[in-house]
C-alpha cells in the first residue's frame, strides 16, 4: 500500500469514531511519530510503498484509536508547553486550556516583586493534584529561583510524574497525598504560590464528553460530585488560609459554571483580588486571588 492510499484510509477508519478534521489531525500526528512521515512527506513521497514494518506498526495503534482511545495514549506520550511528556491511563492529557493557565502564572510571577521582604529566598510552589506533573514541571522550568513541591493522591500518577521531571532535567520534590483529608493541612509548611488544577467536571455532565475521556482517563482526575462539585477548592482554600504566606497568589483552572460561587467562596476565604480570566475561547477557565 501506498504511504497516500494508507493515510487516506486512516482518515477514513478514524471519521467513523472522530470528526473528520479530528481524524486527520491525528492521523498526521500518528504518521509523524510512528513512521516519521510529516505532512510534507505525506504528500511528495505519497506514492512510494509503505515499509511492512512500519504498515504493521501503525495498523496495531489503529485497532486501539477506533476503540476511542485517545492518541497520546497509544502513542505513550504527548507535547505540551514546549514539554515531551509520557502519559498512560493513570494520569490525565495535558489541555490547552492549562497551558494558559501556566503562561498566566509564569507572566504574574515572572514580574512579582512583592516578595521584598524574601529577596533572598526561593519562591516556595505548590501543584496541588499534579498528575502528569506538567504544571509543576512547566513552572520549575521556567521560573527562576523556586522550589516546587507536586502532590497527588494516586502513587501510579506520581511514578509518570517522576519519569517526566526527570526526563526534563528538572527537580520537583513530589508527594502523595489527598487535599479531601484533614491531616493533609498538618505541619507548617508556607509556600508564596499554590496553583491546582482540580476535579471540576460534573458527573452530570459526562454525557457531554467523548468516549476517549470518559472511557480511558482517570475518572478520579475528571469528576466532582454532584451534591458538592467544589468539594476540592474548598479544600484548596481551606489549606491555603494555613499555609500560603501573606501577600501570596493561589491559581486555580475552574469550570466555567462555578467562576461566582468560587470568588464568592474566596472572599469569605479571606482573599483579596479575586480575578478569573477566560481561555481563548472566551470561557471564564482560570482564576487568581491573593492572600
Amino acid at each position: 500500500m501506498t504511504i497516500r492510499n494508507a493515510f487516506e484510509q486512516y482518515v477514513k477508519s478514524l471519521s467513523s469514531v472522530y470528526e473528520k478534521a479530528e481524524a486527520e489531525s491525528i492521523t498526521r500526528l500518528l504518521f509523524e511519530e510512528r513512521a516519521g512521515l510529516d505532512s510534507a512527506a505525506i504528500i511528495t513521497r505519497g506514492n512510494e510503498t509503505m515499509s511492512e514494518v512500519k504498515a504493521n506498526d501503525l495498523a496495531w495503534k489503529l485497532i486501539r484509536l477506533m476503540k476511542g482511545e485517545p492518541v497520546q495514549y497509544v502513542l505513550g506520550y504527548c507535547y505540551w508547553f514546549g514539554l515531551k511528556l509520557k502519559v498512560n491511563k493513570h494520569v490525565l492529557i495535558p489541555r490547552p486550556e492549562t497551558e494558559e493557565l501556566v503562561e498566566w502564572v509564569i507572566q504574574e510571577e515572572g514580574n512579582n516583586s512583592s516578595q521584598k521582604h524574601r529577596d533572598i529566598e526561593k519562591k516556595n510552589i505548590l501543584d496541588i493534584g499534579t498528575g502528569s506533573g506538567c504544571i509543576a514541571i512547566a513552572l520549575k522550568k521556567n521560573l527562576r529561583d523556586t522550589d516546587v513541591t507536586a502532590v497527588d493522591i494516586s502513587e501510579d500518577a506520581l511514578t509518570v510524574a517522576r519519569g517526566n521531571a526527570a526526563d526534563s532535567d528538572v527537580s520537583v520534590n513530589f508527594i502523595t497525598g489527598d487535599i479531601i483529608n484533614p491531616h493533609f493541612s498538618d505541619g507548617d509548611s508556607s509556600f508564596d504560590i499554590i496553583v491546582s488544577n482540580p476535579p471540576y467536571i460534573m458527573e452530570s455532565e459526562k454525557s457531554t464528553l467523548h468516549t476517549n475521556v470518559i472511557g480511558y482517563e482517570p475518572k478520579e482526575a475528571l469528576f466532582a460530585p454532584d451534591e458538592d462539585p467544589l468539594i476540592y477548592y474548598k479544600a484548596i482554600i481551606r489549606f491555603a488560609n494555613r499555609h500560603l504566606m501573606n501577600g501570596g497568589r493561589l491559581y486555580f483552572e475552574i469550570n466555567p459554571v462555578f467562576a461566582e460561587q468560587l470568588i464568592l467562596l474566596l472572599t469569605a476565604g479571606r482573599f483579596n483580588h479575586a480575578e478569573v480570566k477566560s481561555d481563548l475561547s472566551g470561557n471564564p477557565r482560570m482564576l487568581r486571588a491573593i492572600r
